[in-house]
């Protein structure tokens, strides 16, 4: 059994500060080509050191010789305005989508993956932010956050969550919230505090799998999770030496946990 392919990513980069005096602009895209061939036809069992006996049917973990395209886009958009010096606006956007085509050169039909099933998803996250800044001493944050995805792929209808594949689709949309404050009470003490009503939407290997030994679940649902960060640290500078002690509280509530 053996893996080979080659991989294209061509990207590009814009940005524009100070449009206007108050309007920064900042543009990235990208698209990635993957193709990977996995071949499993010998009728031998390998072990970690090269050595092997013949079976008496042919493919170590699956019988397969089979080739993937994975296609990948990516699109990050943003813009940041300052109308005055003591606070800023930003909004973000990206996009990115993912198309997998599949073929099976040997005609059969592997245990983990359905090669007639088209495998795409699409992610549409959009951010919106508010970040003020009265004094050197503290600035606070709020932000709001909008996701959206849409997948089409092969569903397993078996108990065991193989085989028996079917084609569906469906788009999930939801929102997050948050905030963050930072604040210098004492020259050398900051004091750091972030809530956030986050989401992670499923990648496309735990959506689709590799074609190989990890199998997907195209109707994963985004993970939902409630966030709060504390953080104390104090710097103290003795002529060429320097002292820094930092304390962290880190709390996580995760729903639909993949």
């Amino acid at each position: 059994k053996h893996r080979h392919g080659y991989s294209l990513s061509p990207a590009i980069d814009y940005s524009k500060r100070r449009i206007g005096g108050v309007l920064d602009v900042t543009l990235h895209a990208d698209f990635t080509r993957n193709l990977t061939t996995n071949v499993d036809t010998a009728a031998r069992y390998y072990n970690w050191l090269g050595d092997y006996y013949v079976t008496a049917s042919q493919g170590e973990q699956s019988y397969q010789h089979a080739q993937q395209r994975n296609d990948t886009w990516n699109l990050t958009a943003g813009l940041v305005w300052r109308p005055a010096h003591w606070h800023e606006v930003s909004l973000n956007h990206v996009y990115s989508a993912f198309r997998r085509t599949s073929r099976n050169y040997i005609g059969a039909t592997a245990t983990l993956t359905d090669y007639t099933i088209p495998k795409r998803s699409a992610k549409h996250i959009t951010g919106l932010a508010w970040k003020v800044m009265p004094s050197a001493r503290w600035n606070a944050t709020v932000f709001a956050k909008h996701y959206a995805q849409s997948v089409r792929g092969a569903v397993s209808t078996s108990t065991d969550g193989v085989g028996n594949y079917e084609d569906r689709s469906h788009t999930v949309r939801t929102w997050g919230t948050g905030a963050a404050l930072t604040w210098f009470p004492l020259d050398g003490l900051q004091a750091k505090a972030s809530y956030e009503r986050a989401c992670r939407l499923p990648t496309y290997d735990e959506l689709f799998g590799d074609e190989d030994l990890e199998a997907g679940r195209t109707d994963l649902r985004p993970e939902h999770s409630h966030n709060v960060n504390l953080d104390l640290a104090y710097t103290r500078r003795f002529g060429h030496h320097s002292l820094r002690a930092e304390g962290t509280l880190l709390y996580r509530d995760t729903k639909d946990f993949i």
